[in-house]
């Protein structure tokens, strides 16, 4: 989808990483980060993208981190775990999960609103993890297939390795978006 754009962008000297919709530009210093961000947003209207204001974010900073996502990645391993420790893992994100369905978006600043109980959840999983590690999965082999994806309230994407490095990508259509 933005392989091309991707491309044009790094001919002229933007640095830039993208994971299907989402990307993160790096620079030098401050002028340049806004050189390269407003050529990035410029390059991205001229090419017909519809831009979610909201979720853009064109000015400079020092420091970004997605903490609503890497909240949502913790939950997913700890969910994931389920075979081998059982209810626990449903009954120890009960908050995990409520703080990320009730974020307002992914990239604005996650506010907690019982953050004792969501750290408690995350301070149990940190120090019983191994605890309860126990059970063996009996014809456990590692996967044939990784899938990547990710999907916005526009579109949605995917990549395989190891099967011909498919990719798939689609955009919702107006019923399916809302």
């Amino acid at each position: 989808m933005f392989t091309t754009n991707l491309k044009y962008w790094r001919e002229n000297g933007v640095d830039i990483v993208l994971y299907l919709d989402d990307g993160l530009g790096m620079s030098k210093n401050k002028l340049e980060s806004l050189e390269c961000s407003s050529f990035v947003k410029t390059s991205l209207l001229e090419a017909g993208f519809l831009m979610n204001t909201d979720k853009f974010i064109f000015e400079p900073v020092q420091y970004l981190e997605w903490l609503a996502r890497k909240l949502a990645q913790v939950t997913g391993e700890v969910i994931s775990m389920c075979p081998v420790m059982g209810s626990i893992t449903r009954l120890m994100t009960r908050y995990l999960h409520w703080a990320i369905e009730n974020r307002v978006k992914w990239d604005l600043k996650l506010t907690l609103e019982c953050p004792d109980c969501v750290f408690n959840e995350l301070g149990f999983w940190l120090n019983n993890i191994q605890r309860l590690n126990k059970k063996h999965l009996s014809g456990y082999s590692f996967p044939h297939v990784l899938v990547y994806s990710d999907a916005s309230n526009i579109a949605a994407g995917a990549y395989s390795i190891d099967t011909d490095s498919n990719i798939f990508h689609q955009m919702w259509t107006l019923q399916e978006s809302l």
